[in-house]
């Protein structure tokens, strides 16, 4: 039987009484105290460059005389320790969670210091000119993302020509250039399962791949999420009949202020956006067209809290520099 690309890590831990006891017994022994206490000092949530690996990759960095299990364990523990869980639950009843290490949050930092600069020209003749451009720039690469096979010359031609789209491909594209101007339209407005139609809707118009209809949730549970090299099974959404419900507690999640007043869960605004993303991607509540409606919830908000110049910057081309690291994530 062939290895898996990508395997699954030694334990599925969760914060748990049991977890909290596991702990406290290990304490207690004198002679695993130590030990223990060497984990937790050396590995920590994220290696010593900053970066948040998974099993596959960390267990090849556990130093050679240290156990690669104990060595996860304690950073799992280290993660735990500073989760949030949100309002948001997976299909067996869980809550997410999201954990933001020191690295993250000196990017998080950058981001905000991007803002502050104001990368935006002032000439409207320039402004006008660079926005278009890049709203072609992501309209082509999500569309590239999700498998067109249409030239950026070609492309772009087509949208500054405003003709027709004469495949698929080329439609796809179209839409997807429509769908960044929607965004900026109804950025002032709450989500809505109505506003995630019609985003699905602009996306994936006059698309006939994989049965989709435009702007309808999915009707079955016959989609499985695989990862895209050797066909294994890595995600089965939760049943379709669930999905308008999820989707509403969805959009009252994005409506919701987590803004840490009166005592309130505070969510980092593109921690926030990131998580609505990853929503409609664990959701998969459509035939075809998911990561398309996904990329622009994710923009939707980004420009409802003020980060305006994100306009400017094409997601999907950083995506699609990086499949794997996208699709399994």
């Amino acid at each position: 039987m062939a290895k898996k690309l990508i395997e699954k890590a030694p334990n599925d831990f969760q914060l748990s009484s049991k977890n909290i006891e596991q702990l406290h017994d290990i304490l207690g022994q004198n002679e695993q105290y130590n030990q223990l206490m060497h984990y937790f000092t050396k590995y920590q949530d994220t290696d010593n460059k900053g970066r948040y690996l998974y099993w596959d990759e960390f267990r090849w960095r556990v130093d050679k005389d240290d156990n690669p299990q104990m060595a996860w364990w304690s950073t799992k523990m280290m993660r735990m320790f500073k989760q949030k869980e949100i309002e948001l639950y997976d299909k067996n009843e869980h809550n997410f969670s999201f954990c933001i290490p020191d690295s993250l949050q000196a990017k998080l930092y950058k981001i905000y210091n991007f803002s502050r600069q104001g990368i935006v020209p002032h000439n409207s003749l320039k402004q006008n000119f660079l926005i278009s451009s890049l709203i072609m720039e992501e309209a082509i690469s999500s569309s590239q993302l999700e498998g067109a096979i249409v030239t950026r010359r070609i492309a772009k031609d087509m949208l500054t020509q405003e003709r027709q789209p004469r495949s698929e491909d080329e439609q796809m594209i179209l839409n997807n250039y429509m769908l960044m101007k929607e965004l900026k339209r109804v950025k002032n407005e709450d989500l809505s399962i109505d506003i995630i139609l019609s985003f699905h809707k602009i996306a994936t118009t006059n698309c006939t791949e994989n049965g989709v209809i435009a702007g309808e949730f999915r009707t079955n549970n016959d989609i499985f999420i695989t990862n895209g090299m050797d066909g294994e099974v890595v995600h089965t959404p939760p049943c379709y009949t669930q999905i308008p419900k999820r989707l509403a507690q969805i959009c009252i999640f994005a409506n919701d202020n987590h803004n840490g007043d009166g005592g309130t869960i505070f969510i980092d605004p593109v921690v926030k956006a990131i998580i609505l993303h990853f929503m409609i991607g664990y959701e998969h509540p459509f035939n075809d067209g998911n990561g398309r409606t996904a990329r622009a919830i994710f923009y939707w908000y980004m420009l409802k809290n003020g980060f305006d110049y994100f306009e400017y910057i094409s997601i999907s081309k950083f995506l699609k520099d990086a499949p794997k690291k996208y699709g399994m994530s």
